[in-house]
């Protein structure tokens, strides 16, 4: 398949994905308009969301798996649609632009990596398969990826959670932080120390398993709230003598950290989607304003002031988005990408977040109220700057491959 055919198709299926947000999920955002907008009701005091709200949640992936959206970027040999990166981003580019900050519903309308039946559960024996992949693929399940602890974050290796072999199962003890659909999420891909002196050498030692949630010895110990919400979508998760079959194991013992990496790329370009995505929806807000507001007379966008603040956004949004299409690209051909993956997630992250930054300076005072919802937007691309592989790590990952030899461009 030609790079045009990649992107001719990947925004066939995007077409698709918005006017399915706009037959299925919007209504049921009207519908539900009272809560979805008061963060009081939404939330329970432990900082969870509330029951009505997971139903509403569940109803969107469930309807969207029914109509052939939810599972797009899952494996053919998994149960999904198989389509590659260049779909993957421009699917959630397209998503988060038509949809812009913070709304919970829309964004169920697609399988996350790491909420959703991913590639890692190719690594699964087929029994265990069969236990957890129908509920995935049908969007009544969920799961989360736990591999950050409270002092492995972007060091994978220094992680403390250990799992001993005991006879037919594992039994797995630790502390998983930040941890995102933790609150919620009825499975864990869970990854453990298992041999600690090839950890130690950082040469392997480390496993992965697919848990429960309901199984004893799995806690979900805090609800991570940020930027001062009601509620939130992390968690700090807590293993207590957590027995896991065999079956469950992924892969290899010790062989979990090439599995861990298998995401790598996926989630640096789908964040750099979704900045791009974002950019574009709070910038056509901004020259939306800056048309219409009037100051001194005059509207403001004929101020110079103003169109700059424009301009430079359309600048960087216009980069990110060439610099996300060409790594899609790149990977779609079977490349690995280490650099230019690492290279579109901190540039699209920190050129997003400024974005944003500047199209609230044009609105002004309107830019801060939770009317425009732009304050949603600079809160996720501040945190796309840390998660998920912080930009200094970035940097570093550039740095290292260039002087591997790797200046090829």
């Amino acid at each position: 398949m030609t790079d045009h055919e990649a992107i001719a198709r990947a925004e066939q299926a995007a077409e698709a994905v918005i006017q399915f947000v706009k037959e299925v999920v919007e209504p049921l955002e009207e519908g539900a308009r009272d809560l979805l907008e008061d963060a009081q009701r939404l939330y329970g005091s432990d900082g969870r969301l509330v029951p009505e709200a997971l139903a509403l949640m569940r109803r969107v992936r469930t309807a969207s798996a029914r109509a052939g959206h939810y599972n797009l970027f899952v494996p053919r040999d998994l149960g999904g649609e198989g389509l590659g990166p260049t779909a993957l981003f421009v699917v959630w580019e397209a998503l988060y632009h038509h949809v812009g900050g913070d709304r919970l519903l829309p964004y169920q309308a697609v399988a996350h990596w790491t909420s959703g039946p991913g590639p890692h559960l190719r690594h699964l024996p087929d029994p265990a398969r069969a236990e957890v992949l129908p509920g995935l693929l049908s969007g009544e399940r969920t799961s989360c990826f736990a591999l950050s602890e409270p002092q492995a974050g972007s060091d994978a290796w220094a992680l403390t959670t250990t799992g001993r072999r005991e006879g037919d199962v594992w039994v797995v003890d630790g502390v998983k932080q930040w941890i995102s659909n933790g609150p919620y999420a009825d499975h864990a891909l869970v990854f453990a120390v298992t041999d600690p002196e090839a950890a130690a050498r950082r040469q392997g030692g480390i496993s992965c398993f697919l848990v429960d949630a309901a199984w004893p010895g799995y806690e979900v110990a805090e609800v991570l709230r940020l930027y001062g919400r009601v509620g939130g979508m992390e968690a700090v998760l807590r293993f207590h003598g957590l027995r896991v079959p065999a079956r469950r194991l992924l892969g290899e013992v010790g062989g979990a950290f090439e599995i861990a990496l298998e995401g790598v790329n996926t989630g640096r370009l789908y964040n750099c989607a979704r900045a791009v995505g974002l950019s574009r929806w709070a910038l056509e807000m901004a020259v939306r304003h800056a048309q219409e507001r009037v100051a001194f007379g005059r509207p403001i966008a004929e101020f110079q002031g103003v169109q700059w603040l424009l301009a430079d956004s359309a600048i960087e949004t216009y980069a990110a988005r060439t610099m996300g299409l060409d790594c899609a690209a790149r990977l779609e051909r079977g490349e690995r990408a280490v650099k230019e993956t690492a290279m579109i997630k901190a540039f699209a992250s920190e050129a997003g977040f400024r974005t944003v930054d500047r199209c609230m300076q044009v609105l002004g005072a309107l830019g801060l109220t939770n009317h425009v919802r732009l304050y949603d937007a600079w809160h996720q691309l501040r945190t796309v700057r840390i998660a998920d592989g912080s930009a200094e790590i970035m940097r570093r990952t550039v740095a290292h491959r260039l002087l591997r030899g790797d200046l090829a461009f």
